[in-house]
């Protein structure tokens, strides 16, 4: 079966290469325990050849699966949801054009990575939303797939629109402005296979007169769902506009730890890490901005601190604090020169500088990136104490039956929900750890359905889809109709013809 296999994917790859369209074999092992450690990518250079390669589709009775720069770390990376499914690689679209100074967007390619777009705004009055997926991630491919950022925006795929996508029956179509007249198109394509998205035009946030990073560390999850209730209002007034991300003990000792720091050689050589192992393990940790004039920003602060001080620490930094404290401080304080350059990174992240640190910090287990398996899950919650309590208390059942770490990020992105983004280390090397990462996630999934809960991503491993019968029911009924043959990476989140 396996030799079938792949003597189908060289007779798709002579097709594709005879009409000049560069190809190649990529040979990996995927992060997210996909059973198949091989397939066939295809990299065109223009429109032209994504609509050939659609037509080569239909004529051969093959699919394509369409990624951007391939760095979806924890829901699936390069790899497509089957082996016999071709990737469309677009790494080679990577314009910026039309840009508009008086309405703050620009249209840019699939391909276009957050360090291009950074380095692009840097003479100009905008700030790009970055995300930690790093330098060479796709900003658009990331919101296409539901990223968030830490502007304004919330979820990136807010400040997206006018997408231009090539059909499963090779015609190109523009998705247009969002509050155009009839049903809004570009939605679709979130987290869809109705289309090849080639661009879009994005929304930037305009540069601030001042920014702060804004820390609050809360102590025990028990007043944690007091706090973002505090916060709720405090969104829904702006006097905190940007998101705020709160990572568990876990998550910021995961987030801050390195492999060659002898200080956790003891600790990381562990089988299990428990949270009463690691330092501060009684505080949850956010970290967002405030952002505005100077005179508004101390209002912002008073306001904070009469809402939330009494149940959390606040702290406000920027780079020039960080300097007196790194000076005069630092020296005589073991462990702050870290913390020092961990805060700073994520001031440069609010400031739309795509920092490569949280990438780095993903194989913070594992020796190799190549070794560490890791799947992320996203789950939509409501901003309900009730609710966040039992999310987690039974996120902490499943994973202390496992015998695995928990990290969890709860991100406040709009005043009235949260996103919890939970991530399942394991070794990619060892059958067993997967086996066990596979059926955590299947737990989590349960666990998901059974509070009436939402997922806001997941992986692409075939045997789960978090969307709803009814609504994938519909989805279907759509991909029947613009793609009846199953052209564009059918199966993905359950979405078929």
């Amino acid at each position: 079966m396996e030799t079938e296999k792949k003597t189908q994917i060289n007779f798709i790859q002579e097709i594709i290469q005879h009409e000049g369209i560069e190809t190649k074999i990529v040979e990996a092992i995927s992060e997210i325990g996909l059973p198949f450690q091989s397939f066939l990518q295809a990299s065109p250079t223009s429109r032209e050849q994504v609509q050939l390669l659609v037509r080569l589709a239909h004529s051969h009775n093959f699919s394509l699966y369409p990624i951007s720069r391939g760095r979806n770390l924890g829901y699936g990376f390069n790899f497509p949801c089957n082996q016999e499914q071709v990737v469309v690689d677009l790494a080679y679209f990577k314009q910026i054009g039309d840009y508009d100074a008086e309405l703050g967007e620009v249209r840019i390619e699939t391909g276009v990575t957050q360090e291009q777009l950074y380095l692009f705004l840097q003479d100009k009055p905008y700030l790009m939303d970055s995300t930690g997926a790093g330098p060479l991630a796709s900003v658009l491919g990331n919101a296409l797939d539901g990223g968030i950022g830490y502007s304004p925006y919330g979820a990136k795929r807010y400040a997206i629109f006018d997408l231009e996508v090539v059909l499963a029956n090779g015609e190109i179509i523009y998705t247009g402005h969002p509050f155009a007249i009839g049903p809004s198109l570009t939605p679709l394509f979130v987290q869809g296979n109705f289309g090849i998205v080639l661009s879009g035009k994005l929304r930037l946030f305009p540069q601030p007169e001042c920014l702060l990073g804004l820390i609050i560390q809360v102590k025990g999850k028990e007043t944690l769902p007091e706090v973002l209730t505090g916060l709720k209002s405090l969104k829904i007034n702006g006097e905190v506009k940007n998101i705020i991300h709160f990572g568990n003990p876990m998550r910021i000792f995961m987030s801050s730890v390195s492999l060659e720091n002898p200080r956790y050689a003891s600790l990381l050589a562990k089988d299990l890490i428990s949270e009463t192992d690691i330092p501060s393990q009684d505080y949850w940790t956010g970290f967002g901005a405030l952002i505005g004039d100077r005179d508004m920003i101390k209002v912002y602060r008073r306001k904070i601190q009469k809402t939330i001080g009494k149940l959390a620490k606040i702290t406000l930094m920027d780079e020039g604090k960080i300097r007196l404290l790194r000076r005069f401080i630092a020296p005589f304080s073991p462990g702050l020169e870290d913390k020092l350059a961990g805060v700073e990174q994520l001031i440069k992240l609010q400031s739309g500088y795509p920092i490569a640190k949280p990438w780095e910090n993903v194989r913070w287990r594992y020796q190799s990136i190549e070794a560490t398996g890791i799947i992320w899950v996203g789950v939509l919650i409501p901003n309900k104490p009730e609710v966040i309590n039992n999310f987690y208390r039974e996120l902490e059942i499943i994973f202390n039956e496992a015998k695995l770490e928990l990290p969890v990020t709860l991100s406040l992105f709009e005043p009235q929900s949260l996103v919890g983004i939970i991530t399942i280390f394991y070794s990619r090397l060892e059958k067993e750890s997967l086996q066990k990462a596979h059926n955590v996630y299947g737990e989590v999934l349960k666990m998901v359905a059974r509070q009436g809960l939402s997922l806001y991503r997941q992986a692409i491993l075939p045997e789960y889809t978090g969307i709803p019968p009814e609504k994938l029911a519909f989805l279907q009924q759509i991909k029947a109709g613009v793609d009846s043959q199953g052209i564009i990476a059918p199966g993905k989140y359950g979405i078929i013809a």
